[in-house]
């Protein structure tokens, strides 16, 4: 894990994971810890990460993700 974030739903229902090495995001269910889903892959292309390392979602559940992008 790079980095964390936390659903907008007030319990907070789910954690917002960046994987950096895998290059992918998931998103955990915080009472059980078990992976409901996950997207992106490493690539240059739309959906795809290169050097993801951070993360941030603002109140309206926008997520937005840092990426390094040196060759």
């Amino acid at each position: 894990m790079w980095d964390i974030a936390f659903s907008t739903d007030t319990a907070q229902t789910y954690l917002i994971v960046i994987d950096g090495t895998n290059q992918q995001v998931y998103i955990v269910d915080r009472q059980t810890l078990e992976v409901v889903s996950g997207f992106g892959h490493a690539g240059r292309w739309a959906g795809q990460f290169y050097g993801a390392h951070n993360l941030a979602a603002d109140s309206s559940g926008n997520l937005f993700i840092g990426e390094n992008l040196r060759r």
